[in-house]
């Protein structure tokens, strides 16, 4: 062994040290110190793929492990990882590559979790099932693959098949945060919200949502007697959430005083939520001064506190929240006059940085040009409802379908609420603006996912959260064109 080889070895074994005694950034750092004293020897670059992989940098990660795979093409431990990085990235089909690469040289209950996960994110539903199942085979106190199980099969529609598989796994394992939460969901989606908003308490309790968590100084309210005192009910998640949950808001009793803490969008939209009974309600945007409050409640624990046990003891009498006159008039006076049916368009959700947004965002999104079909039905007039950077695809649409934009003049939900007061129908996919016309009690066509939110659930069809809400859902994962052809003939037809 050379003198360059023999420092690099010490390093290596001092980063070894240093990584058991949970020091990642100095182990990394001290494998890049061994890089410069050899860059021939294929342990260095698996380490620091490994290292980088654990510190949430898949970045660094796959550039040390292609390296490490051109010294080796042959290192399963350097695939498996690596494909973990790719998935990190959001390149699921590179990573499934890698994946299905390392499982052919060695099974690893590791790189069948990661396919399995890489698969999810392609909504190859049933390959993650099995993939799960060849984890939890191997190893199976894999905790990971014990939550992502029952998610894939949630979402293949097998929610008791989820709940009893949670319920084996939580007998074992009873403060597992993420098992309770993943169980919520398949609770939920049974329309089971007696224990389904139970088990939804334990997000707080799930590291990755501590950033969610607000306002935890004061004591929390989850429906005992208010007797005068005053509460405040703040957003946790995103603007849907918000505009769907508001609605428990003025079946509050016994509070003197209401704030309602919600994104800066909102504010002047939910100022028209009627106030509790007996009580005063303020509205303010989140991050703006509070006034003093004696209880806090998250907007998701409403409906716990509001002990809504069944869906049919959700509130739906809508619309419960409204648009002011004079903005509708004036988008009375904004959009040309015409025969024909006006309809409101919306065909991507909002989408926040991290990876699972991301992912999620894909999921439920549709590109402009799919829409096309829908510009030939005569006597529709269409008009855009889309924010954000997807409203750029109105630089190109379809030559087929004209699209009215006046996105300038929505400049918070209550002016886009004007707007949807002035039209016959509301085509979106499940973003904000589904809940918003809902809210308003708005005809609105729903084009969802295959693995649809639970509150879409066949459990919630005899008592829908919007009652003038229609769904239209994928048959099949990633069908939009076959959820377009219903919509079309609907609309034909209408």
């Amino acid at each position: 062994m050379t003198t360059d080889a023999k420092a690099a070895a010490r390093l290596l074994r001092r980063a070894d040290i240093l990584s058991g005694r949970g020091r990642l950034q100095e182990a990394l750092e001290t494998c890049r110190q061994a890089l410069a004293a050899d860059r021939g020897m294929v342990e260095i670059y698996r380490r620091i793929g490994a290292l980088a992989l654990l510190l949430h940098q898949p970045q660094a990660a796959v550039e040390a492990l292609d390296i490490a795979l051109t010294l080796d093409p042959g290192d399963a431990v350097a695939l498996s990882n690596s494909g973990a990085a790719l998935r990190a990235l959001g390149r699921p089909r590179e990573a499934v590559q890698r994946l299905r690469a390392a499982l052919q040289i060695g099974q690893s209950p590791s790189a069948w979790f990661n396919l399995g996960i890489a698969y999810a994110d392609l909504s190859c539903w049933e390959d993650a099932v099995l993939c799960h199942r060849r984890a939890l085979h191997g190893a199976p106190a894999h905790h990971k693959a014990t939550a992502a199980l029952p998610l894939a099969l949630i979402a293949l529609g097998r929610a008791a098949e989820a709940s009893a598989m949670l319920e084996h796994a939580l007998a074992s394992a009873p403060q597992a945060a993420q098992l309770h939460t993943v169980l919520a969901q398949a609770l939920l989606m049974q329309g089971d919200f007696e224990r389904g908003w139970r088990e939804f308490e334990w997000r707080w309790a799930v590291p990755e949502n501590a950033g969610n968590r607000r306002h935890a100084d004061h004591p929390l309210w989850l429906g005992e007697p208010l007797d005068g005192r005053h509460l405040l009910i703040h957003a946790e998640q995103g603007l849907g959430d918000t505009l769907q949950m508001c609605r428990y808001v003025p079946a509050i009793r016994d509070a003197a005083h209401v704030v309602l803490e919600v994104q800066p969008g909102l504010v002047r939209l939910l100022a028209s939520l009627a106030a509790p009974s007996g009580a005063t309600l303020q509205v303010v945007a989140r991050g703006a001064p509070l006034p003093q409050f004696d209880l806090q409640c998250p907007m998701m624990s409403l409906p716990l506190a509001a002990a809504s046990r069944h869906p049919q003891d959700v509130p739906r009498r809508v619309p419960y929240l409204q648009a002011a006159e004079e903005d509708v008039a004036r988008w009375g006076r904004a959009l040309p006059a015409g025969t024909g049916r006006k309809i409101g368009l919306c065909w991507s959700s909002g989408m926040r940085p991290e990876l699972v947004s991301r992912i999620i965002h894909a999921r439920k999104s549709i590109p402009l040009a799919l829409l096309a079909p829908l510009g030939g039905i005569v006597g529709c007039r269409f008009v855009s409802l889309q924010k954000g950077e997807a409203a750029e695809d109105l630089r190109a649409p379809p030559s087929a379908l004209e699209i009215l934009d006046r996105s300038d003049l929505m400049t918070d939900f209550a002016q886009t609420a004007a707007l949807i007061r002035t039209l016959d129908l509301v085509i979106t996919v499940d973003t904000a603006v589904a809940h918003l016309a809902g809210a308003l009690g708005a005809p609105v066509w729903l084009l969802n996912r295959y693995d649809a939110d639970w509150r879409w659930s066949e459990a919630h069809r005899d008592a829908p959260w919007y009652p003038t809400l229609r769904q239209f859902r994928q048959p099949a994962p990633g069908d939009w064109a076959g959820v377009v052809q219903r919509v079309a003939q609907a609309l034909a037809s209408a």
